[in-house]
């Protein structure tokens, strides 16, 4: 009895493992793994054809393969996994494009394939294939020839992408440097393009005036006023005699403006005493008189009179004189 029942468990495990692969099998009805072209000159190019045809409820793992199929057989780029529907079956096509540039024979071994199937996991097998690559023909009394030009390839819209988005960043840069340009820098310019127009002692004397008629020395600060004060007679020397006043001590500034004006010791003393009476107000936190600082505003107003240009005054004297004249 025991040695019946182990010839049933024996047959048993033989009809379930013809059963299970066959079963496994029956559901892949193609695997075709073939080159394009059989033969190719080196440097040429074809492609790697797998095509596997199977149902529905069966899985295929396809091989990956990264740099070459052989030492020798050299992949240019790869499809992705086609798949179509013929019939009852799912046709799984994927080509691969190589290259070789050695001579030869060159054989793919079987490639394995997984197969997934109801919980069966096994492997199917590809046959080999071979590529033959060959030298080309040299004949020795032919002539020689030029090298073939570079074939053109279409431009596909991925490749002109970067290139597209690389251009618009361009031209939206330089519509904002037009714009930040037109906005600031060139504003600037005119304004100071006609602030220069003005001669320098106009705006100096009108600030000065503007400076009397609000009664700065009693609105402002002490401090505030003679900052103000010295700001405006330092301006009209910076503009004036291309002194730069503004960013000079006040020693510096008489030292420069002697060599630019001439040794006049009035007009120069005048000068020293409000700039040196300036700093010290805000530096030292000197208190001057009350009439002390009206003096101050007509000292800087005398300054600019007897400093301004001679040559304005006699055209505009002219300008004046002339159609009395005429």
């Amino acid at each position: 009895m025991k040695r019946s029942m182990k010839n049933i468990s024996f047959h048993a495990l033989i009809i379930l493992s013809c059963i299970l692969p066959v079963n496994g099998f029956s559901q892949i009805h193609r695997l075709s793994v073939s080159f394009s072209n059989d033969s190719i000159l080196i440097g040429q190019q074809t492609d790697l054809v797998i095509q596997l045809a199977k149902d529905k409820n069966v899985n295929v793992i396809f091989p990956l393969f990264a740099d070459t199929l052989l030492s020798e057989l050299e992949i240019i780029s790869n499809s992705e996994i086609d798949t179509m529907l013929s019939g009852k079956d799912i046709i799984l096509t994927q080509k691969y494009h190589v290259t070789a540039f050695d001579s030869g024979s060159f054989t793919i071994p079987s490639i394995p394939f997984p197969v997934h199937f109801s919980g069966i996991k096994d492997t199917i097998h590809s046959l080999p294939v071979s590529l033959r690559v060959d030298r080309p023909e040299i004949t020795p009394n032919s002539s020689f020839r030029d090298i073939k030009p570079a074939i053109n390839t279409p431009v596909n819209f991925k490749e002109a992408l970067p290139y597209i988005l690389g251009g618009l960043v361009v031209i939206l840069l330089a519509i904002l440097a037009i714009f930040f340009f037109r906005k600031f820098f060139y504003k600037k310019k005119i304004t100071d393009t006609l602030i220069t127009e003005i001669p320098p002692y106009i705006l100096a004397l009108e600030e000065l005036q503007k400076l009397r008629s609000e009664k700065g020395w009693e609105k402002l600060s002490i401090k505030d006023y003679y900052t103000q004060l010295s700001g405006i007679v330092r301006t009209y020397i910076e503009n004036q005699f291309a002194i730069n006043a503004l960013e000079s001590t006040t020693c510096e500034i008489l030292k420069r403006f002697e060599k630019v004006y001439g040794k006049n010791r009035d007009i120069k003393n005048k000068l020293e005493e409000l700039l040196q009476l300036s700093d010290l107000v805000k530096f030292a936190k000197e208190i001057p008189t009350p009439d002390m600082n009206l003096k101050n505003l007509d000292k800087a107003i005398l300054f600019v009179e007897l400093t301004k240009p001679v040559t304005t005054e006699k055209h505009e004297e002219n300008e004046i004189t002339k159609p009395e004249n005429e």
